[in-house]
């Protein structure tokens, strides 16, 4: 087995211990029918999303949205908030189940559901980008949870390099690996030594709790991009965002940055908005 030892970037001195800001799932709709009776200010909301399902503390967060954010930004695609629903359909049948079941979170391997997507995210890259040269950070959740992800994410990076570089794109690709404490989130920048990388990630170990709040914004202190490239984030994650920073900033961070943060993740009002306000889209989380 060859694993390889690759340095990462310091760490930034900042408290480790505080309150997390915790994104929690929304509400049932029944609950929020009266909360949302009279809610007029739902405007930086994508159109895509069902309100009905956001709670009252997200649309107040929505509108803390940084307007200064958004300027010189080409107009975010909400595309990936649109994207086919890749949930199981418990009452499909016969030949719609058949057709639903390559889009389907629950559907074959782990692992080729990951390829999927990966293939889907270098696809969508290629005909999007305006420029010919992408920076490509992927934060990844190592909690317990995640190794399977994690190690199909490694076992597939080098089809996505192949299948950016037949785009025409000039790529290189970063990884981030994030837990709770940001002492345990390394930065490692960004090659175009893909297989570095594979084999980093096919001897990941996951263990303990997560923050991505936190690891977006480490990502963003750390990672080196280049003049002129695009600049994307996949993150990848299991679970609900939080972190000691607030959803909002991190977002306006983003966005300043013109980074446009791709979700592989669950079915949260806070990934897809993610998403989508900075100019990504949205992947269901293989299970």
């Amino acid at each position: 087995m060859q694993v390889d030892i690759i340095e990462a970037r310091p760490e930034v001195r900042r408290p480790l211990f505080g309150r997390d800001s915790i994104t929690k799932r929304a509400k049932p709709r029944e609950m929020l029918a009266k909360l949302n009776r009279g809610m007029k200010n739902a405007a930086s909301i994508p159109t895509s999303v069902d309100t009905r399902n956001i709670s009252r503390p997200l649309k107040t967060e929505l509108n803390l949205i940084d307007p200064a954010s958004f300027m010189g930004l080409e107009e975010p695609s909400i595309g990936g908030l649109s994207e086919p629903d890749y949930r199981n359909e418990e009452g499909s049948k016969g030949k719609g189940k058949a057709e639903n079941r390559g889009n389907s979170a629950g559907s074959g391997d782990l692992d080729s559901q990951m390829s999927d997507r990966l293939q889907r995210i270098a696809a969508w890259m290629g005909n999007s980008s305006k420029a010919d040269a992408v920076d490509v950070a992927f934060i990844l959740d190592t909690s317990g949870s995640m190794e399977d992800n994690i190690k199909a994410v490694g076992n597939h990076l080098d089809e996505m390099a192949a299948s950016l570089k037949s785009s025409g794109l000039d790529y290189r690709i970063a990884v981030v690996k994030f837990r709770y404490l940001r002492r345990d989130m390394l930065v490692f920048p960004f090659t175009k030594d893909v297989d570095r990388y594979r084999r980093l990630l096919r001897n990941v170990r996951c263990y303990g709790d997560e923050r991505a709040l936190d690891a977006l914004d480490k990502a963003m202190d750390q990672l080196q991009f280049r003049k002129g490239a695009k600049r994307h984030f996949i993150l990848v994650t299991d679970e609900p965002l939080k972190g000691s920073l607030p959803f909002v900033e991190i977002l306006n961070r983003c966005r300043r940055m013109r980074i446009a943060v791709t979700v592989i993740g669950i079915d949260d009002p806070y990934h897809k908005i993610l998403a989508g306000q900075t100019g990504g889209i949205f992947l269901h989380i293989p299970r």
